[in-house]
């Protein structure tokens, strides 16, 4: 008797509970502290059924399971249930179950062992909703994944529908303002009074300034949607300077303004880098100078520095005596659309794009565009970029030399082979080919004109030409495909073939020298730059340096 309420003591002092029943599952012992389990107004725990101790649900769960193991006898381990406490609190029990057997062997009642499991269960519980939590966020992921890939997509598609649109805006408002700008040229070469004269000279700068203004615009939209790359090509900071200089020497002189340079002796003979970008950000700084400048002048400045980061730095300078910039209105200037007043547009012109784009195209380079300005003193706009030397290139002698084609690079060239030197000009604008023959014509050159690649590959079959100016989108066989047919064909030697194309977007230059041409010319054609590419045709250079 002492070991059996030591025995109890010991299973109460456990927390679980040792329990027996009779036939009706009524219970006859218990060993632990079944007593605050009994409903309110029980009397006691013996006598109980064993089933009120359990919520109603698991009573008609549980009695045919305990039912089950009184008729068969076999054991039940770990049955998972819930019993109540008097104060309503359910908990979790795990009970294996016995069959109790009298002394002839008969079933007469249950043995029951039974644990407190509530905190395991609650563990469990917490962790399977943690996995279908975490199950529900990766799928939620995964939705969020797939709808970014969609909008990346959709965005990837809206930007190719933008550079598709934008260089289709390029092609079609180029073609006509190279007719435009052709024409007047041939015009002003005729006989014409000072009034016709003076008109001439009107459409031109109209439609120079309006090209300048298309060309802002274009430019902007192409660096916002990504779609600008950069050449690095060997290029000479000395040589850009100058054309820069000779290229505005006339205004300054005309505005009585002085255009002088200061050439750091540092500064390499040949660099890597844009030279078209880079040209084009002098070319607006120096513009921008000249305009806002009434007197004094304008300095350009090329120099070396040492980097923060360490590395040498090539710094174009442009520094100008004009009315200056308030110090407010520093960063201002180079939003787009913006000026440092409402009433600089009025008074001088141009979008408010110059200077965005410039300092766009100074950090594509890697670069920075700052400015330094007093008002009524003048302003310093500097264009820092990484400098990367280029070794000076050797020219082949093939490239220097042919006999057949006459003078080498930097001779001029005669009368007498522009006379006799062959060109197919091939275009499906009429307006074009008159512009370009008129161009031709106007250099010493005569040429044959076709109106698309079918009839250009088929005029280069029957003749013997020295140069195709090929226009790149024409129907029935576009520029790319005649290009492509023409080198397929050739067996005696590589004619030199020059894009005269519409299309101004990054990377059009590329498409063209992969599709087989050997130079680029984008329209409206001037004719400094045609006779410029044609001398390079016919030296053999057709842009070595850049293709190597």
């Amino acid at each position: 008797m002492l070991f059996r309420r030591r025995y109890s003591l010991l299973i109460e002092l456990s927390g679980n509970w040792l329990w027996e029943t009779d036939g009706d599952l009524r219970l006859t012992y218990v060993a632990g502290n079944l007593a605050e389990f009994i409903p309110e107004g029980a009397s006691g725990v013996l006598g109980a059924p064993f089933t009120d101790l359990l919520p109603e649900d698991e009573q008609e769960r549980l009695h045919p399971l305990l039912m089950q193991v009184m008729a068969d006898g076999k054991t039940r381990e770990d049955i998972e249930h819930w019993v109540r406490k008097r104060g309503g609190e359910e908990i979790c029990v795990s009970s294996s179950v016995t069959p109790l057997r009298d002394d002839q062997g008969r079933i007469c009642g249950l043995r029951g062992f039974s644990r407190d499991i509530t905190a395991l269960v609650m563990s469990r519980e917490n962790l399977k909703r943690a996995k279908e939590d975490a199950e529900a966020s990766a799928r939620q992921l995964e939705r969020t994944a797939a709808m970014a890939n969609e909008m990346a997509l959709a965005a990837e598609t809206a930007n190719k529908a933008k550079s598709e649109f934008l260089a289709t805006m390029s092609h079609e408002i180029r073609t006509p303002m190279n007719g435009i700008l052709g024409m007047a040229s041939l015009l002003g070469d005729t006989d014409l009074d000072a009034a016709q004269r003076e008109y001439c000279a009107n459409i031109t700068a109209s439609g120079e300034a309006l090209l300048h203004l298309i060309n802002d615009i274009l430019d902007f939209s192409k660096i916002e949607s990504g779609y600008l790359s950069l050449e690095s090509v060997p290029l000479s900071p000395r040589e850009l300077v100058a054309d820069v200089v000779n290229m505005f020497a006339i205004r300054a002189r005309e505005l009585g303004l002085d255009l002088d340079t200061v050439l750091d002796p540092e500064v390499p003979d040949l660099i890597l880098g844009d030279p078209v970008r880079l040209r084009q950000i002098l070319i607006n700084l120096v513009g921008n100078a000249l305009k806002f400048t009434r007197k004094g002048g304008v300095t350009i400045g090329c120099s070396v520095v040492q980097g923060e980061d360490g590395g040498r730095k090539i710094v174009f300078s442009v520094q100008d005596t004009g009315v200056g910039i308030p110090t407010d209105k520093l960063e201002w200037i180079f939003s787009p659309f913006c000026q440092a007043d409402a009433s600089t547009t009025r008074h001088y012109g141009g979008t408010g794009l110059g200077l965005s784009i410039c300092r766009k195209l100074t950090r594509l380079m890697e670069g920075s565009l700052e400015v330094d300005s007093r008002v009524g003193q003048g302003s310093t706009f500097r264009c820092r970029i990484p400098l990367v030397p280029a070794a000076i290139p050797t020219v082949s002698p093939r490239a220097r030399t042919d006999a057949a084609a006459g003078p080498v690079d930097g001779e001029d060239v005669s009368a007498s082979w522009r006379a006799s030197y062959r060109i197919l000009l091939v275009d499906d604008n009429a307006i074009n080919r008159k512009v370009a023959l008129g161009l031709l014509r106007k250099l010493g050159f005569a040429a044959d004109t076709a109106a698309n690649g079918r009839e250009a590959v088929r005029m280069w079959q029957e003749g013997r030409y020295d140069l195709v100016l090929m226009d790149c989108m024409m129907p029935v066989m576009d520029g790319y495909q005649a290009t492509a047919e023409i080198r397929r064909l050739e067996k005696d030697g590589r004619i030199p073939i020059v894009a005269l194309t519409a299309n101004a977007m990054s990377g059009d230059r590329r498409k063209c020298l992969d599709a087989g041409m050997d130079d680029y010319l984008p329209k409206p054609i001037k004719s400094a730059d045609l006779e410029e590419a044609i001398r390079r045709a016919r030296a053999g250079y057709c842009l070595q340096l850049l293709q190597t």
